[in-house]
């Protein structure tokens, strides 16, 4: 064979060889490699998952170890000032009307009003509360009410302004005549 027949038989045998590479390249390996990528990334979300659950399981036994033995006490009695066992009316009197006297807030009337706490429902989990309603009327300012109020969001027991009515008790009288409805909560036995 001649050198040109010879150097055009290996150009053509080398862009043959080029050619079945890509062709390797393009249907064997780059479909693997892309199944590779998938499964690499579903099994990084699945070891996210992973450590988000075992954050969270750890969370929950160190809250577990928080609120038992000793702690358990305190936090049933902290609970308890908060949302009594059952009613306790003569305790939430107390600390409302002491602090309107706090926030120089004359009190006029009050009248309460127990409502029966929902029925537990089977399988439900959390007890259902109880609420005791008081209707009160008073007078006062409108800096004591502000007082009043900051004092009611701060206190220990849970209350709740359900509806509340202002009015001056005469014309140009900065003293106003407040009615409002006041909801203590309580825990069912």
């Amino acid at each position: 064979m001649k050198q040109g027949v010879k150097r055009l038989f290996s150009m053509a045998l080398a862009l043959v060889t080029i050619v079945a590479s890509f062709v390797i390249f393009f249907n064997g390996i780059k479909p693997a490699y892309s199944s590779l990528v998938l499964e690499q990334g579903r099994l990084a979300t699945l070891e996210g998952i992973a450590e988000d659950r075992r954050v969270a399981v750890t969370k929950v036994q160190e809250l577990i170890k928080d609120y038992s033995g000793d702690n358990a006490t305190e936090l049933k009695s902290s609970i308890s000032l908060a949302l009594p066992l059952g009613v306790d009316m003569a305790s939430a009197l107390v600390q409302l009307v002491g602090l309107m006297d706090l926030s120089s807030i004359k009190l006029n009337s009050i009248s309460p009003k127990v409502e029966s706490a929902p029925a537990v429902k089977p399988g439900q989990v959390v007890q259902p509360v109880g609420v005791v309603l008081y209707d009160i009327g008073a007078e006062g300012s409108y800096d004591n009410l502000k007082i009043f109020l900051e004092k009611l969001e701060s206190n220990t027991m849970l209350f709740e302004i359900r509806n509340m009515r202002l009015a001056p008790i005469r014309e140009g009288s900065q003293t106003l005549k407040i009615n409002f409805v006041v909801a203590s909560y309580y825990q069912s036995e």
